[in-house]
Order: structure tokens, then sequence, then C-alpha cells
């Protein structure tokens, strides 16, 4: 998996003709760094779906959700996806912590691009196994998300059995341990308007969920 230093920087908020090249020569090595600490691990389940104006149901869990039922509109069916990039990403942004701040920084941005970029290469593997039954996966949507409560982190822990298969943990405040990990609910369509991939023939160029375009 590898992440380009313009793509680290976007999630620094800078562009690369405002990084001199100490800054860039200390990112690649972070990133190198922190590239031979990562675990990727996912974790996927599809299953029929119902969606009303503001609520969505799938299995025996029903979530309330004016933005997530507007985001899953005319889907029949979803994915119930996990993913995380392990502790090697928390461990090193500890280590930093304590001697170079900035470096920590730095760590923390490339590994959500990281996590990112891994979430994209098993959905495009989602997406392709959809298209040969002439159907297409929309942008991920997280809890947490608009007006979608945390709360539906519970769901997907309970139906993915998420802490035993990818080793990730729910805490108290609704947040998952290693950080850099994610859930998403991705939904199964027959049109073939809004897809993942698609973003760059779009022009809606203010969509909420536009992938970044290189």
């Amino acid at each position: 998996m590898e992440v380009g230093v313009r793509e680290i920087l976007r999630y620094l908020r800078m562009r690369e003709e405002e990084a001199d090249g100490g800054l860039l020569t200390k990112l690649r090595g972070l990133t190198e760094e922190l590239a031979g600490m990562i675990r990727p691990k996912a974790v996927f389940h599809r299953c029929g779906c119902r969606v009303d104006e503001t609520e969505v149901r799938f299995m025996d869990c029903r979530i309330r959700s004016l933005h997530l039922a507007r985001h899953l509109k005319g889907c029949r069916e979803l994915y119930l996806f996990a993913a995380t990039l392990g502790p090697g990403p928390d461990r090193l942004a500890a280590r930093y912590r304590v001697t170079d701040r900035a470096g920590m920084v730095m760590v923390q941005a490339a590994a959500t691009a990281m996590i990112e970029r891994f979430c994209g290469e098993e959905q495009a593997k989602l997406a392709a196994a959809c298209r040969e039954e002439g159907l297409y996966v929309k942008p991920r949507f997280s809890p947490g998300y608009g007006d979608c409560s945390l709360d539906c982190q519970k769901e997907f822990f309970r139906r993915l059995d998420i802490t035993r298969r990818i080793g990730v943990s729910l805490t108290e405040g609704k947040m998952m341990t290693p950080t850099k990990s994610v859930t998403a609910w991705i939904g199964i369509t027959e049109r073939d308007d809004c897809y993942a991939g698609k973003c760059g023939r779009c022009p809606n160029g203010d969509c909420e969920f536009r992938e970044e375009i290189e």
C-alpha cells in the first residue's frame, strides 16, 4: 500500500509547494517507518436493507438518520464494513509525542492517509464483485457523520464481531482503539449516477462525499 506525499500533506492542510525540502524528507522517512508497523485488516458483511425518508433498516436493526437515509436512498442492499491499520500507528505517535510533537502530527496525518487508502482498496474489491452483478457501490458513510449517532458503532461490533476478527475495541465513549480504524455503511445500488470511483467524471464538485481527485 503506497501513499504519496501529496496525499499526506492534504491531511496536514498543506500544499506541496508550501513544504520545504527538509519537511518532505522528514515526512518520507516517517512514512517509511510507519509503513513497516501497520497491519491492515478488514471485515465486511452484505445484507438487505430498507431505506425510508429518515430511517435505514437492515437485519433486525433500525437506524434513524436523515443523512444516512439520504445517502442510501434507492439501495436495497448494503455492506457493513470495518477496517484497521492495527496498533502500530498509535505506538509510533506515542513515541514521537514525547520527543517530537511535529513528528507526531506527521505520523497521524500519514496514518490517516493510509487507512483511507486501505479502505479505498478494499472497497474497490467490493465494487468489482458488485459490477459482475450489474451493481455499483456508493461512497462510505460512517457513524458520527451528520446526524448519524456514534451509538451506531455498537451495531457494527455486534454484527461483524470486530474485536475478535480484526482486533479493534470500542470504548465507553464509542471511540475505536486502535484509533486508525474505520466502520462504515457502503450502499449497493442499481443506479450509476453516484457511486464510488465516479467522482472524476462527476460535475458535482460540491458533493460532500466527493473523493479527492489527483
